[in-house]
């Protein structure tokens, strides 16, 4: 499923995540901390990196708050991130960003020739939705170089 949006995946997760219940309805409850997370989100072509972020796991919660990410140019966004599953799943998600000058696109002509280029923004974008169904809110104004 991940493969689909994002690649050149690395870090490291340490933590502990207690599970209990049975197979089918596992009971889950813990914290992760990442550390390195580094990723490619494809659609975008644009590198991320999160140095240290905190996890939530829970039950039917998979939740990251207020975590600083960083693009390929060292600018930033704030992003809190929800994943909500039951068993996992029906899965559905909620991920807000508040960027500065973050880079959102960086695509050629041979990428999609329905837009392309470089686009850097400072604003808030709110992308939610579950399977088949994406739901964008971008309210952000274009920074210099894009």
């Amino acid at each position: 499923f991940v493969e689909s949006f994002v690649s050149d995946l690395e870090g490291k997760a340490n933590g502990v995540v207690e599970i209990s219940g049975n197979i089918n309805a596992p009971q889950l409850d813990g914290k992760l901390e990442l550390e390195g997370l580094g990723l490619l989100v494809n659609y975008l072509n644009t590198n991320y990196t999160i140095p240290i972020s905190e996890v939530l796991v829970q039950e039917d919660l998979i939740a990251m708050d207020h975590a600083w990410v960083f693009d390929s140019k060292g600018d930033s966004a704030s992003l809190t991130a929800q994943v909500f599953h039951d068993n996992f799943s029906d899965i559905s998600y909620d991920i807000f960003l508040q960027a500065y000058n973050f880079l959102g696109l960086n695509t050629e002509l041979i990428d999609n020739d329905q837009y392309y280029g470089t686009a850097n923004a400072t604003g808030d974008i709110n992308i939610g939705g579950y399977a088949g169904h994406t739901i964008s809110d971008v309210v952000v104004a274009t920074d210099p170089n894009t």
